[in-house]
């Protein structure tokens, strides 16, 4: 494969157990993990991994500081967060140099109901009324 022409993403928040670890102290980890089972030496991008709201603001968390010296490193070129709302997007632009967001889509229609499937089983989500 010639990795000039292709996209490497990884995200961080939510685990493959179920559990969810947004702390700041886990990101270098897992990009690190990444990396290595990769067998690559940079990530194209980084993703948090539909944090809670509280998180999106990168004056009020040290997570913006670790993604930043990760890409000072070269282990990262650009970072962002999965988000379901434009003022989620607007407060990283704010307040970070984020890059990268993973956008929900809406489908089907607003307030109806749709199955997918996860690795865990089958889940049940609701799309809210106000997205993207």
């Amino acid at each position: 494969l010639d990795r000039d022409t292709i996209v490497v993403n990884t995200k961080f928040g939510r685990l493959d157990n179920g559990t969810v670890d947004f702390s700041a102290a886990q990101i270098r980890g897992s990009i690190e993990r990444s990396l290595k089972r990769l067998q690559i030496d940079c990530i194209d991008s980084a993703i948090i991994h539909s944090p809670p709201r509280e998180l999106l603001d990168g004056n009020k968390v040290d997570h913006y500081e670790i993604l930043e010296r990760l890409q000072d490193e070269g282990k990262i070129r650009a970072y962002g967060a999965s988000v379901d709302f434009a003022v989620e997007i607007e407060t990283l632009l704010a307040t970070t140099n984020a890059k990268v967001f993973q956008c929900f889509f809406q489908y089907p229609a607003p307030g109806r109901q749709a199955r997918f499937r996860h690795r865990s089983g089958a889940r049940r989500h609701r799309h809210r009324q106000d997205p993207i």
